[in-house]
C-alpha cells in the first residue's frame, strides 16, 4: 500500500508557518505529536517537548522509539526522522517544487495557445471593445436627452455646407451635470458667410464653458456619438481650437 495515500486517508490535513516562514503542511498525529513538511527538510514528525522527558544539551528523548534521529527545536517544537517519514520523502518529495514546475507548465502552454489564436482574440476584442463603447454612447444619449447630429460629408454636402457648425440648444455634457436642470441652453450658427462669432460678458459669465461646449459637441458628433441639443448640422473638420 502507498504510505502517502494511507496518511491522506488516515489524519487530517491544516497549514501551519513557523517564525522561519518556511511552509508547513501538518497531518495531526494522535500520539507523538503530528507529521509536517518542511519544504527544505522534508517530512517530520513534530513533538511538544514539554510533554516528553529529555536532555536538553543532547536532545535525547528516551520515550521515543529509537528509529528517531532529531533534527531541530524551535519554541517548544522538537522535529524528527524517521523511517516512515524518509519514505514520504522518497514517494511524494518536493511537493512545492512540483507544483510550480507544473504551474509554470500549464501557464507556457496557454501562452502558446493564446499566441496561436492572437488575430482572433485581437479582432474578437476590438469588436467588443467597439460594442462597449456603442452600448455607452446609447445608454447615456437615452439617460441624457441627446439628439442624432446631422453630420455633413464630402457625399451630402452643399457648396454651402463646406464649413457649418448649426446647434440648437445646445448644452455642455459636463457642465450640465453639475448645475442639475439650471443649465440654460445656447444656440450656435456659423458657416462660409458667417464664419466668426464674438462672445462678450464679464467675468465668470460662461464664455469659455460656451467655447469648450461647441467644441466638445462638435467633437462627438465626429465620434459618431449622439450630442446634448435639440437639433445640429456639423460639416467635418480637421482641427478644433478652444481655449
Amino acid at each position: 500500500m502507498n504510505i502517502a495515500n494511507t496518511y491522506m486517508q488516515t489524519w487530517t490535513y491544516h497549514m501551519k508557518t513557523f517564525n522561519f516562514n518556511a511552509p508547513i503542511f501538518t497531518v495531526l498525529f494522535q500520539y507523538y505529536g503530528s507529521y509536517c513538511l518542511n519544504i527544505k527538510i522534508g517530512f517530520l514528525i513534530s513533538i511538544d517537548k514539554r510533554h516528553h522527558d529529555h536532555n536538553p544539551e543532547t536532545n535525547v528523548y528516551p520515550s521515543l522509539h529509537t528509529s528517531f534521529s532529531f533534527v531541530f527545536t524551535q519554541d517548544n517544537e522538537s522535529f524528527f526522522k524517521n523511517p516512515d517519514m524518509k519514505r514520504l520523502d522518497d514517494e511524494i518529495g518536493d511537493l512545492d517544487a512540483f507544483i510550480k514546475d507544473t504551474e509554470g507548465l500549464i501557464v507556457s502552454d496557454l501562452e502558446e495557445d493564446i499566441l496561436d489564436c492572437e488575430i482572433d482574440l485581437r479582432e474578437t476584442f476590438g469588436s467588443l471593445a467597439e460594442l462597449d463603447c456603442l452600448l455607452a454612447f446609447a445608454s447615456c444619449a437615452a439617460d441624457m436627452d441627446y439628439v442624432r447630429p446631422q453630420v455633413v460629408g464630402h457625399e451630402n454636402k452643399s457648396d454651402d455646407d463646406d464649413h457649418v457648425i448649426y446647434i440648437e440648444g445646445g448644452r455642455h455634457p459636463l457642465q450640465e451635470l453639475i448645475v442639475g436642470g439650471n443649465f440654460i441652453p445656447n444656440d450656435t450658427a456659423a458657416d462660409n458667410e458667417n464664419r466668426i462669432n464674438i462672445i462678450t460678458g464679464p467675468n465668470f459669465s460662461g464664455k469659455s464653458c460656451y467655447a469648450r461646449q461647441v467644441g466638445l459637441l462638435v467633437y462627438m458628433a465626429h465620434l459618431g456619438s449622439f450630442i446634448p441639443c435639440k437639433r445640429a448640422r456639423i460639416s467635418i473638420i480637421d482641427q478644433i481650437l478652444a481655449r
